[in-house]
């Protein structure tokens, strides 16, 4: 493996790499925004479930191309297995657009990834506006996102019909990516048309063409006549009360504004210090500047000027494409200056210290930061004992410093061991070198470090993915569990039940009818606004947050309660016994144990 050429380690090193970053990254199913996401799909696939329930059966879902994957995916398989391999295909993806990258403008591509994908890990999300490439379940956005990062990396590799494709598949699943393909990739194609021409332009641009062909039928009932008469409510409920950590810039604090900042910070460092052995092509760096603007002028278009219009095409998608080439750049800065004599050694341990100091202001704690600090050391020591100029003992010295700092800063045992054997590997090539095998049977420590340390890395990120408790997804508490199966078990399967507003998880798992909840807001701005009635008739009035709307729902009473069954033809409430203040106790308890309590709202 240290002397056959790279494509033999190069590819299985990379698939168990994605396999690791798979795992670490998460295989979940029906948790999160699934919640609402599943719930028209298995409608579709079951009339029957939840054929009661008013949002499922009675709205218009926004992610059609979803809701048909859901249907195939449950003629093929088991829907939590087909949706954890589906994420798990999307990570590996990642993970090639980031190995595709680095091998665009680095000589160890592989090395690049490596780092990069520990980056990735380390860094603590969510980003601005709470988003991210890929999340720790499949979803809509999956395919948006992970589809325009791979059409934006064809893009800089000029393959036009093979990016066409892939935005027409990201546009489909995604409305919002489909917006930002259009205004990305039609600023890139203009602004480099004498480099492309015409004709492979449209070989792109077509495609997407076809996506909002697609969405045009839910585009036109959008603005039906009773849409728009509902839109300026609508537009204050979605985006004053329901999501302004989406759409309010302002109200999100400056914290994660500052970590963004940072990551943009140890970027511009990375690149002032080491430079990519090839440089980015015209395109790419009109990709890269293109996201930047983008981002900035939505920033200040839902800022200083707040318009919805731009903050429900939401410009924060595009955050974690500008954060996930400033970690390549940073990883292709590490890998480069242990490797390579592009950099002094003080040089270089000044750019790590810089490095370490802005990701530590990140959030990424001292003991991730040493171990990418001893991935980079181990990779270090190839590169000292391969200097024949440098002798073996002022090598071993500054190995021995930077290894006492790394464990003082944090470095587990394993870290430091694994920077000791490549320290004891060059010790022993040095060996070779003044033996008489002097043309080298051997190969030097930095060809060893160069194949082993992305299989360390990729081994380490898969025992990540491997411990993680919650892989499959958060389950429900034990509590939330024996409710639902309660439910499921001792009620009509048509019952509609009046719930507290974050209890999010009942539909899918009592599979059963509710009035309304915090979760599963439909898009259509009239049924927004039916939405926010539904919602506040159970809680008793007008609310302006989910903890609002939740404190109002504890007070509710007897009589309320009553009204509210009559109305929307419901016929059990569940409350939690610990936190409701309102007076139940006329109510006949169907089922109650420490934290809920399940009332019966049928007049005796």
């Amino acid at each position: 493996m240290l002397t056959i050429r790279p494509r033999f380690y190069v590819v299985p090193t990379l698939v168990f790499l994605g396999a690791g970053f798979a795992l670490a990254n998460g295989l979940g199913y029906g948790a999160g925004n699934l919640r609402q996401y599943l719930l028209h799909g298995l409608h579709a696939i079951d009339a029957d479930f939840l054929s009661s329930d008013w949002f499922t059966s009675q709205t218009r879902p926004h992610h059609l191309a979803f809701n048909w994957l859901i249907g195939i995916f449950a003629k093929i398989s088991a829907l939590d297995v087909a949706f954890a391999s589906a994420n798990a295909v999307f990570a590996l993806v990642f993970v090639g657009c980031i190995f595709f990258l680095a091998a665009r403008h680095y000589r160890t591509p592989l090395v690049v990834t490596a780092i990069t994908v520990l980056i990735v890990l380390f860094v603590p999300r969510p980003y601005l506006g709470l988003t991210t490439i890929i999340n720790m379940y499949f979803q809509p956005s999956t395919v948006g996102a992970v589809g325009l990062l791979l059409g934006l990396v064809c893009l800089c590799y000029e393959r036009y019909k093979t990016a066409g494709v892939v935005l027409l598949v990201a546009g489909v699943f995604h409305i919002n990516y489909m917006v930002w393909s259009i205004a990305v990739v039609g600023l890139v194609v203009a602004a480099n048309l004498n480099r492309i021409g015409v004709r492979r332009g449209l070989y792109v641009l077509a495609p997407i063409a076809i996506s909002v062909l697609y969405h045009l039928p839910f585009i036109a009932v959008s603005r039906a006549p009773e849409q728009l008469a509902s839109g300026p409510i609508a537009a204050r409920i979605l985006h004053d009360i329901y999501m302004p950590y989406h759409s309010r810039p302002l109200t999100w604090g400056t914290e994660r504004f500052i970590q963004f900042g940072l990551l943009m910070s140890a970027a511009a460092v990375a690149w002032w210090f080491v430079r990519p052995e090839w440089r980015p092509n015209r395109i790419t760096k009109t990709v890269l500047l293109t996201l930047g603007l983008a981002l900035g002028v939505g920033t200040l278009l839902t800022t200083v000027v707040q318009i919805d219009v731009v903050a429900l095409i939401f410009p924060f998608r595009l955050a974690p494409f500008l954060i996930l080439a400033a970690q390549i750049v940073v990883a292709g800065a590490i890998s480069t200056s242990a490797q390579f004599e592009k950099l002094s050694i003080p040089k270089t341990l000044v750019l790590w210290a810089l490095l370490g100091a802005l990701y530590y202001w990140a959030g990424v704690s001292p003991y991730e930061l040493a171990g990418i600090g001893a991935i980079a050391t181990a990779l270090l020591a190839g590169r000292l004992y391969s200097e024949r100029r440098r002798s073996s003992l002022t090598a071993t010295l500054v190995l021995a410093g930077l290894t006492g700092l790394l464990y003082l800063g944090g470095a587990g045992r394993t870290g430091v061991a694994f920077v000791a054997a490549f320290a004891a590997a060059g010790i022993a090539w040095r060996w070779t070198q003044r033996s008489r095998w002097k043309d080298g049977r051997w190969p030097s420590p930095l060809v060893i470090a160069r194949v082993l340390v992305p299989m360390c890395i990729a081994a380490f990120v898969m025992r990540m993915g491997a411990s993680r408790k919650d892989l499959a997804g958060p389950p429900p508490s034990p509590e939330e569990q024996v409710l639902y199966a309660w439910c499921r078990a001792r009620t009509d399967r048509n019952a509609i039940f009046i719930i507290p507003p974050g209890l999010a998880g009942f539909r899918l798992g009592a599979e059963r009818a509710v009035v309304a909840d915090w979760k599963c807001m439909p898009i259509l701005a009239h049924d927004t606004v039916e939405w926010y009635r539904r919602l506040a008739t159970i809680c008793g009035g007008d609310f302006g947050s989910l903890a609002e709307a939740t404190t109002n729902f504890e007070r509710i009473g007897v009589g309320q309660a009553r009204q509210v069954a009559r109305e929307f033809g419901a016929r059990y409430l569940v409350a939690r016994r610990r936190d409701h203040k309102g007076d139940l106790r006329t109510l006949r308890p169907a089922y109650f144990d420490d934290t809920f309590a399940v009332l019966d709202l049928r007049q005796e």
